[in-house]
């Protein structure tokens, strides 16, 4: 949840000009991501537990507050995982206009969430060649 990533970079430089936008670039991802990124890598290093935010908001501020950690970083990736099959068809839609027609942009979005949601089912074995390994007993 750290960036967004590159869209809306195109009406930043027609709207703000190289210079500005350029300063945005560099001035947004040391200020809020480099921060963000350190503290992860530091808390996944001195507590390695699998559970990310939920473990370490429980672990500092007791479980209701994990509780609340947890509801709120599903709520987020509900919102955010809405985004991507609909900048998806925002891109594609530039070099397949039939997909500007909202029927046929909606069943392509369809069909990515479709696609992705079959491919997690499988497992990242599936993306990543690598077979799960055998967890010692």
């Amino acid at each position: 949840m750290v960036s967004g990533g590159p869209f809306g970079l195109e009406e930043l430089l027609s709207n703000a000009g190289y210079l500005p936008s350029v300063l945005v670039l560099i001035i947004v991802p040391i200020t809020w991501c480099f921060p963000t990124a350190l503290m992860v890598s530091e808390l996944s290093a001195a507590i390695p537990v699998d559970g990310g935010y939920y473990v370490w908001v429980m672990r500092a501020l007791g479980p209701f507050w994990g509780f609340q950690e947890a509801w709120l970083s599903l709520a987020s990736s509900i919102f955010d995982m809405a985004l991507y099959p609909t900048v998806f068809v925002l891109y594609a839609s530039k070099l397949f206009p039939a997909l500007k027609n909202p029927a046929i942009g909606m069943l392509t979005g369809a069909i990515v969430i479709a696609v992705c949601a079959i491919v997690h089912s499988r497992g990242l074995s599936l993306i990543s060649g690598c077979r799960p390994s055998a967890r010692p007993s």
